[in-house]
């Protein structure tokens, strides 16, 4: 028999919890910087002790009066990594030794360099200047070179160098416009630069600005820099800016701009961001998911008043990417990144993040409020301890695919409009007041009913982000974006969490108001599920449906097969079509048809009165062989069991209500 089993690993790159001096968590912390797979032995060192590991170890799982976690003594096994080739060995070991399951990714963002002393040009005490008409000397940002500090696990989306420019003319001509690169080195030992266009930002008609040379990077570009990034002298780059003459489409050839850099000095950023599934990161994470039945859970970045990105490998589709709740526990963190690589907000092409989470002034034992994703995703992990430990399943041994259904529960309970059990404290959940301009943004109902005349005004509560309705019979509603852009499926909520893992696992069939299951639809085939209760006209349906997308990896040279290695590369992805129906009477009433996600979810209200058995949840696969899915439902039957209220009464006071935003002083961390 399969014993529960899924003890959780903080995955951290500023250090962990050194278990020396606190007895507070029942955890394991180690250091795996430098490592590579396979480990003969756990590492024996502590990792340095670190005050953001510390908080997001406590969020999981703080067995304390005061700083309560969301799931009291679960075991923690932390990892202090450095490279791709230390995240993979942390992950393998503590896999494969300790049988940890559930894994938070509390990391990501822009990696900057400390500010350079040494003067920022080449030839003169002053200034340079570079001409139009004909000088192409290079000019040294930096001859002592940029230090990080560590180096990059992660891959990056630009590089940044700032420094003060002078577009010295009045004319124009945009000189910056073409000819401009950033040549990048790791110094001495490095072979040819790589190069890359350089802009700086805005500057033209003779101003002086410090200003930002920024530079784009593609998928090449990234594998080249963090390549150089980390080799010898590791964590340090130098940069240059080239002039290539005359290239075509400048405006300032020949015209006499000139471009002045002051002596000042500069600070070079990483941003690091997603490649919308594509990074080795990415990939790798959701092969291994599937492998050995493990769910991921990542943040999904700080940048959502900037660039929006969401940081690698948080794009990835096989586990759960976790975006930040504000102070009120009510909408999107501004703070907190909600788009893909390619997004722009003018187009419903969203598929992260999955679900919000509180992450604002979070508390703990040793740190004070502090905000940010990277204390949303372990609300998520907790909870995944929770219903892990309730359900009584079993990750990490590969023999299943338990990771579908708890990564099913936590979705399909999340809350957002029209949910108010099993507490009324939050009723809804909003986007972020500054995004109302979003183009998925309008709303579907019209109070618990569609609205057949087309899309409705814009609307600040949770949305699907691309629908249709179709008027005539008993209706037909029509997703094929079912996230809503900002928030994904909602609010993370640990008491209903609870609740729908409690509605137990059953399989295709008659099924109850609540319920989950993980099974198995063949090709071209279709799997039915009869809500087997009578239901009044005008009741919300949630069901939430997902499977993993397909990954191939290459061992190379790696005896190891279908284990994780620091030499294995991944790619080939596939993403089966599988679609969610709800029917009434054998009538489609609505579907779920995501086309660029491994989700589909549904959260409608149903038409008519139903007896036992008029309405259905269908799943239909139309491409490949067998896939497997995880799907959970959450609905209500008429009359309602007198015995529902009292039941969820006790189940919360077990739990602690474990997310609520605040309590008084203590905010979210109890």
């Amino acid at each position: 028999m399969r014993r529960p089993r899924g003890p959780v690993g903080i995955l951290e790159v500023g250090g962990g919890w050194d278990v020396a001096t606190s007895t507070l968590l029942p955890v394991r912390s180690r250091d795996f910087t430098g490592l590579t797979t396979p480990l003969a032995a756990d590492p024996p060192n502590l990792a340095p002790a670190d005050d953001h590991a510390t908080l997001v170890s406590e969020v999981v799982g703080a067995p304390h009066a005061t700083y309560l976690g969301v799931a009291p003594g679960a075991s923690q096994y932390i990892a202090y990594f450095d490279t791709t080739a230390s995240f993979r060995s942390a992950i393998d070991w503590y896999t494969r030794t300790y049988g940890v399951g559930i894994y938070n990714m509390s990391f990501g963002g822009n990696a900057l360099s400390s500010t350079a002393n040494a003067p920022q040009n080449q030839n003169n005490a002053g200034t340079f200047t570079l001409t139009a008409a004909g000088s192409s000397r290079d000019i040294v940002l930096d001859g002592s070179r940029f230090n990080f500090g560590a180096p990059l696990a992660h891959s990056m989306h630009n590089i940044t160098v700032g420094i003060q420019v002078n577009d010295g003319d009045s004319g124009v001509g945009d000189f910056d416009r073409n000819n401009l690169f950033l040549a990048i080195t790791n110094g001495s030992t490095d072979g040819a630069p790589l190069l890359v266009n350089a802009v700086f930002n805005g500057l033209r008609n003779g101003q002086t600005d410090t200003s930002f040379a920024t530079a784009e990077l593609t998928p090449a570009d990234q594998a080249t820099l963090l390549a150089k990034f980390n080799a010898a002298p590791a964590n340090q780059l130098t940069a240059q800016i080239v002039r290539a003459v005359n290239v075509a489409g400048d405006g300032g050839v020949g015209t006499g701009n000139t471009m002045t850099f002051t002596n000042v000095n500069a600070v070079m950023t990483i941003s690091q961001r997603n490649n919308a599934g594509l990074s080795q990161d990415s990939l790798s994470l959701d092969w291994y998911a599937r492998q050995k039945d493990v769910l991921f859970v990542k943040s999904a970045g700080n940048v959502g008043d900037e660039s929006r990105q969401i940081t690698d490998p948080g794009d990835f589709f096989n586990g759960i990417t976790v975006g930040a709740s504000d102070g009120d526990f009510e909408a999107r963190a501004s703070f907190s990144s909600y788009w893909l690589n390619g997004d722009n907000g003018t187009a419903a092409d969203v598929r992260k993040p999955d679900i919000l989470a509180p992450g604002t002034e979070i508390e703990g034992r040793f740190q004070d409020s502090s905000d940010g994703t990277s204390f949303a995703a372990p609300f998520v992990t907790g909870t995944a301890a929770l219903v892990v430990q309730r359900a009584g399943m079993t990750l990490a041994d590969g023999a299943g695919h338990d990771h579908l259904g708890v990564k099913a529960i936590i979705l399909n309970s999340a809350r957002k409009r029209f949910i108010n059990v099993p507490q009324n404290q939050y009723p809804l959940a909003f986007d972020n007041s500054g995004s109302a301009a979003e183009a998925s943004d309008k709303d579907y109902l019209d109070g618990n009913q569609f609205r057949a005349a087309g899309p409705g005004p814009t609307t600040a509560q949770w949305t699907p982000s691309t629908w249709t309705y179709a008027a005539g019979g008993n209706g037909f509603f029509n997703t094929t974006n079912p996230l809503d852009d900002e928030q994904g499926t909602g609010m993370l909520d640990a008491g209903r969490a609870m609740v729908q893992t409690d509605g137990g696992k059953q399989g295709p069939g008659n099924v109850t108001p609540i319920g989950w299951d993980i099974n198995t639809v063949g090709a071209a085939s279709s799997v039915f599920y009869a809500l087997d209760f009578p239901i009044a006209a005008g009741t919300f349906l949630t069901a939430t449906l997902l499977w993993d997308r397909l990954v191939d990896e290459t061992s190379g040279v790696d005896p190891r097969a279908g284990e994780l290695d620091a030499v294995d590369l991944f790619g080939n992805p596939v993403l089966r079509d599988l679609d969610l129906f709800v029917r009434y009477k054998t009538e489609l009433i609505a579907a779920s048809r995501a086309s660029l996600d491994n989700v589909e979810h549904l959260h409608i209200p149903l038409p008519a009165y139903g007896d036992p058995g008029d309405y259905e949840i269908m799943i239909r696969q139309f491409t490949g062989s067998s896939v497997e899915y995880g799907l959970a439902w959450w609905t209500v039957a008429v009359p309602e069991p007198s015995t529902y209220g009292l039941a969820i009464v006790a189940l919360l006071g077990m739990i602690g209500i474990v997310v609520r935003q605040r309590a008084a002083r203590t905010k979210a961390c109890q």
